[in-house]
């Protein structure tokens, strides 16, 4: 029962701070009972994920995060940003299960900050494939919020890892399911960098109504070479496509218009 757990270890390290605090802050007992709580915090968490009590599981694995950063702060040791991560990351796939995609990739690339930390330090192959899961992770919040280029650059990075190192440790059904993502999300960012090479040529100096034309011309000749690169069969109709589509290229076209 983590729960219980969780009461036991906040007052075990209510009595060891009053015991040792002002003599050590960062006392071994101190830093065990913390460590505990962490623990039963991020247990807890897991517990409430299972159920999909996602409220409460986010909850409680903050308030794990919050408990490691206290232990950072304590020691300067970066051992602390494994749990911390592995906290980041799950709260990161809630949200990404609830679509809330800008809140899980800021989760997600905390958590990869991190491990690229942890991995830089001590090229341990547990850290490698912790790092090749937040990459994998940002790539696919980078794909859902349809920043193909973006997500390119983290599944290349996957790629990097997998190419270059004999004993990567990586589960093969996490190889084919990151491949196959990989191999969808080429093809989206070969279209989105088409429509900004168009885009880009088109003139500054335009009328306003020789850029509408301009650019009903590029929305259709990117229409077209999307429906090519997803093999689908156009038949005698632009719109087969569906509305959502043609909305999405049209938004990329006006932000390519109006860059911020």
């Amino acid at each position: 029962d983590y729960l219980n757990a969780i009461e036991r270890n906040k007052e075990s390290l209510r009595m060891r701070k009053e015991l040792f605090s002002e003599e050590n802050p960062a006392h071994q007992d101190i830093l065990e009972s913390l460590y505990r709580l962490e623990f039963t915090y991020r247990k807890q968490g897991w517990e409430y994920k299972k159920n999909a009590e996602h409220d409460e599981a986010i909850r409680y694995f903050t308030l794990g995060i919050k408990i490691r950063n206290e232990v950072y702060a304590k020691t300067g040791n970066i051992e602390s940003y494994r749990p911390i991560a592995i906290a980041l990351s799950a709260v990161s796939c809630i949200l990404l299960e609830q679509r809330k995609y800008d809140e899980a990739l800021k989760y997600c690339k905390d958590a990869l900050v991190k491990r690229e930390a942890l991995y830089a330090k001590f090229q341990n192959p547990d850290d490698l494939v912790d790092l090749f899961r937040s990459l994998s992770n940002t790539g696919i919040l980078f794909y859902n919020k349809k920043l193909y280029s973006n997500a390119m650059a983290s599944f290349s990075r996957c790629e990097e890892i997998l190419n270059n190192k004999d004993e990567h440790k990586i589960p093969e059904e996490e190889l084919t399911q990151q491949k196959k993502v990989l191999e969808t999300a080429k093809k989206y960012a070969s279209i989105e960098q088409k429509i900004i090479a168009k885009i880009n040529k088109l003139s500054p100096k335009c009328t306003d109504a020789h850029l509408k034309i301009s650019v009903s011309k590029v929305e259709e000749e990117i229409l077209v070479d999307y429906c090519k690169a997803l093999s689908i069969n156009l038949k005698n109709d632009i719109l087969a496509l569906g509305k959502k589509d043609i909305a999405f290229f049209r938004k990329i076209i006006a932000d390519a218009e109006n860059p911020d």
